[in-house]
């Protein structure tokens, strides 16, 4: 039995200075090719029947807009962001959804806790950025990790902070 009704869908990322490997996904035969070499990838195709065309991202930019709430002085009042009109992360790490979903009940908290509208306003967005601003970090972070990776393995100069950025990924998620 498939993930969800049995529906399952793969997804492939790699640096955008990958030029190549990028234009090779975006194509289904290359795309299949590239699973295929993935010993478990390979089991799943040889099983399965494509229901939709490869689709394609891009400029999956870590994103944090700020519509001048973190200058506390001239927060715009009565307007709350929320999701990824708030702050974006790189779909790969799966955390959009529970991003805007902390988003929401931190609003709700900032909302029950006061009626002055500036009060709120500091509130609101000084508790998303102590929420959410490790994990934003953390994205930044492993994009970087894997941009230097990508760099190193073409044999592209890295700099010493992206060398011992992209050791302590490896040494604490892989």
């Amino acid at each position: 039995v498939f993930a969800e009704d049995d529906t399952f869908s793969i997804a492939i990322t790699c640096p955008e200075l990958e030029a190549g490997l990028l234009e090779h996904c975006r194509h289904p035969e290359g795309f299949d090719e590239i699973c295929r070499r993935i010993p478990v990838l390979r089991q799943w195709l040889e099983r399965s029947v494509p229901i939709s065309r490869v689709l394609g991202g891009a400029s999956l930019q870590n994103r944090w807009h700020h519509y001048g709430a973190r200058d506390a002085a001239l927060p715009i009042l009565g307007f709350f962001p929320v999701g990824d009109a708030y702050v974006q992360t790189n779909p790969i790490y799966g955390r959009g959804c529970a991003s805007a979903f902390v988003q929401a009940q931190l609003l709700a908290e900032a909302v029950r806790s006061t009626q002055a509208a500036s009060v709120r306003a500091r509130r609101y967005h000084a508790s998303v950025w102590r929420e959410l601003r490790p994990h934003f970090e953390f994205c930044l972070g492993a994009d970087a990790a894997f941009v230097a990776r990508a760099r190193r393995a073409r044999g592209e100069p890295v700099s010493a902070l992206a060398r011992a950025g992209n050791y302590l990924y490896d040494v604490a998620f892989l």
